[in-house]
């Protein structure tokens, strides 16, 4: 239960992180270069990696809402923020971020399904008597 809790937990803080520094009134000033590029990507990759923590959904759906999220929201930040503007390539950015955590984990959902098949030490189900409460 605590676990379940704490991940929830962790997924709104981040959701909520990631919200303000996209639609925040003032964009950001990075020392390096295309420095935003790289935080649309990681916030995108950070976020889409905290959602199977909370939900269990195919990768396919996993990919498309958060590409969805992401194309939508550079729309809105050039739309409704007078000192932001929209960029196809945040948007790349966005796309690359979901795109690199959702092939993270399908790898890792393959791999540990395949380490059930050859293992007949590991249990069969995951779902212990916690989890139902």
């Amino acid at each position: 239960m605590f676990k379940t809790w704490l991940t929830r937990v962790a997924f709104l803080l981040l959701s909520l992180a990631v919200t303000y520094a996209y639609f925040r009134p003032r964009p950001w000033h990075f020392s390096i270069a295309d420095g935003d590029k790289y935080a649309h990507a990681s916030a995108f990759f950070l976020l889409t990696l905290v959602i199977p923590l909370v939900l269990r959904w195919a990768a396919l759906r996993l990919w498309l809402l958060m590409v969805l999220i992401g194309v939508v929201a550079e729309f809105m930040q050039g739309a409704l923020l007078p000192h932001r503007s929209f960029s196809y390539y945040d948007m790349a950015a966005n796309v690359l971020g979901v795109s690199l955590a959702v092939a993270g984990i399908v790898v890792v959902r393959r791999l540990c399904g395949s380490a059930e098949r050859k293992s007949p030490a590991l249990p069969v189900s995951h779902h212990s008597s916690q989890d139902k409460r």
